[in-house]
């Protein structure tokens, strides 16, 4: 029936297109947590790092709002992914819904009409959940590389970064 190889012709890249949206979206959201990951590793430093001038100058205070500042980033940020990552499952499902329904929609009047067997109707809707579901795990794959990519950019970035302490030589 070519009116229902229509509807993956159409949904399919629809849902590609929404998928790719929220890759993008997912990847800058996770190298902005990256830096907020790196604005707190450096708060914690300099806190260690200077605990006995912080002490002297009874500073603990402000270190500690500094600290909760670069805390409250950091969980926004890290919010903020997470969310485009959680939002992938209901788009994916919708998706998936979306064209199941089209396809018994179609695919019941086709099979009223005679024109197509109840078998090769569930046939298809067998073929079409295995190709969404497909889709689906790869999107998950690819949300787990966008962040994965995220990290590897700021681990390139840290290693090519110029060297601030020196030999004595």
């Amino acid at each position: 029936e070519p009116d229902l190889s229509l509807v993956l012709v159409i949904t399919v890249p629809l849902m590609m297109v929404a998928i790719f949206g929220l890759i993008l979206l997912g990847f800058f959201r996770f190298s902005k947590m990256q830096t907020k990951i790196d604005a707190l590793n450096s708060s914690v430093q300099e806190s260690v790092t200077n605990i006995r001038v912080v002490k002297s100058f009874v500073r603990e205070d402000h270190e500690n709002n500094k600290f909760k500042g670069a805390n409250r980033n950091l969980k926004q940020a890290g919010m903020a992914a997470m969310k485009t990552m959680i939002f992938m499952g209901p788009v994916s499902t919708l998706f998936m819904n979306i064209t199941t329904l089209i396809v018994l929609w179609l695919g019941s009047n086709a099979v009223s009409d005679g024109s197509m067997n109840v078998g090769d109707l569930s046939a298809f809707l067998t073929y079409v959940s295995q190709i969404l579901f497909s889709i689906m795990m790869i999107t998950m794959l690819l949300m787990t590389s966008a962040r994965a990519l995220a990290s590897a950019r700021r681990i390139k970035e840290v290693l090519n970064d110029e060297i601030d302490v020196t030999d004595g030589e």
